[in-house]
């Protein structure tokens, strides 16, 4: 835990641990607030293999937040230390991890300004979660310099999303569950619950079809996160045929709710019509540049098409986002 020199570049890579782990030590899980200077410092970034070894000493897969119980504890007995490698990694990353450590690899290579800037964009990077991601409409210009998890219900969504999208990770789950599993691990979260039990559509049709109760799921979500998740995030649904429950941003043809201000203008983009002929989709695919036809799954292509969002809106709520999160970095970084 002590005696090889530090130099700028482990405290970046600390640093980038611990904003990885959101802070919270992942054996005990603890969580240490950042912005406390006198409670930060209690969160090492523990190496599995030593920093003597060059080749994974700024390995994220050879570190990770402990506590200093934690961190000596494990320290103190290899074979519990290697059960919970492998356990966090899985075999295969493990096995991969013991190659790395094997390999030359000299100090030069890392202590220079171009690897000390490297890993500064490794901690300005954000991990975001996506979710009912869909065919990834709010997402598609917020290009690739961050971690992006997508989840979505529909396998066949979910396959057309990872063709769109090859450098996003995408899985098939229960997307509320998903959320409530595993909010803690990322900076920024965009939901768009399934809106058709709140749409003014679902009231037109009250003479025509068996109606529903609004799915509550909605409102859960947003409560959820307003409480409990330290990041940004926002919340998408379609205008409601009720007023709404909890007050949003009316954008738009959307409802937002956000736990940071959003400009008046989000540089949405005038769509088409909806007109219920085959006419309209042809309209959507010359929106969104994407063919709806090669859908082959269970919804109605048009309501897709209609229910995702401007890929211009997405992106000027994530750079809204961005800009907050930012200067929370900066000051961070500041600390170190």
């Amino acid at each position: 835990m002590g005696g090889i020199k530090r130099w700028p570049q482990d405290k970046v890579f600390s640093e980038y641990i611990r904003t990885r782990d959101n802070w919270t030590c992942q054996r005990c899980q603890k969580y240490y607030n950042p912005e406390e200077s006198n409670k930060r410092m209690g969160l090492h970034c523990s190496h599995y293999y030593g920093r003597g070894k060059w080749s994974v000493r700024f390995d994220p897969d050879n570190a990770v937040a402990l506590c200093y119980g934690c961190h000596r504890y494990l320290g103190s007995n290899p074979a519990d230390h290697l059960e919970f490698i492998q356990k966090r990694l899985g075999q295969e990353k493990f096995d991969r991890l013991i190659e790395r450590k094997n390999m030359i690899a000299k100090r030069k290579d890392f202590l220079n300004k171009e690897f000390l800037n490297e890993l500064k964009l490794m901690l300005e990077r954000m991990k975001i979660l996506n979710l009912y991601s869909c065919l990834g409409g709010n997402r598609y210009k917020w290009g690739d310099e961050h971690d992006i998890t997508a989840v979505e219900w529909d396998e066949e969504l979910a396959r057309m999303y990872q063709e769109r999208f090859p450098t996003d990770k995408v899985i098939v789950a229960d997307v509320h569950q998903y959320l409530l599993d595993h909010y803690k691990e990322f900076d920024f979260i965009w939901s768009s619950p399934p809106c058709p039990t709140h749409s003014t559509f679902q009231f037109s049709m009250k003479n025509k079809r068996v109606m529903k109760y609004p799915d509550m799921g909605l409102y859960q979500e947003i409560i959820f996160l307003d409480t409990f998740f330290d990041g940004k995030y926002c919340v998408e649904n379609v205008i409601s045929y009720y007023d709404p429950l909890i007050e949003p941003k009316k954008r738009g043809r959307h409802y937002y709710w956000t736990n940071f201000n959003l400009p008046h203008d989000l540089n949405e983009r005038k769509a088409p019509t909806m007109t219920r002929n085959k006419g309209e989709l042809k309209k959507w695919i010359e929106f969104y540049n994407f063919d709806f036809n090669l859908y082959s799954g269970n919804q109605d292509k048009r309501r897709l098409a209609r229910n995702m969002v401007d890929y211009e809106v997405g992106k000027t709520i994530l750079d809204v986002a961005m800009g907050i999160i930012k200067k929370k970095d900066e000051q961070q970084i500041s600390l170190l």
